[in-house]
């Protein structure tokens, strides 16, 4: 089971691997129907990172 990813950690790791973040942001909601039949709502994001110029 996956239980998503946790935005500001994920950049976190990539600025101490040395990457610039460009751009990070809450892109849209999901909702989808889990295996009990509730319907549970994921957030999706947006993360842009890039090598910084030497």
């Amino acid at each position: 089971m996956h239980h998503g990813f946790d935005c500001q950690q994920l950049a976190s790791t990539l600025v101490n691997l040395g990457l610039d973040i460009q751009h990070s942001y809450r892109s849209h909601t999901m909702q989808k129907t889990d295996a009990e039949g509730q319907t549970r709502e994921y957030p999706l994001f947006f993360l842009q990172a890039s090598k910084p110029t030497l």
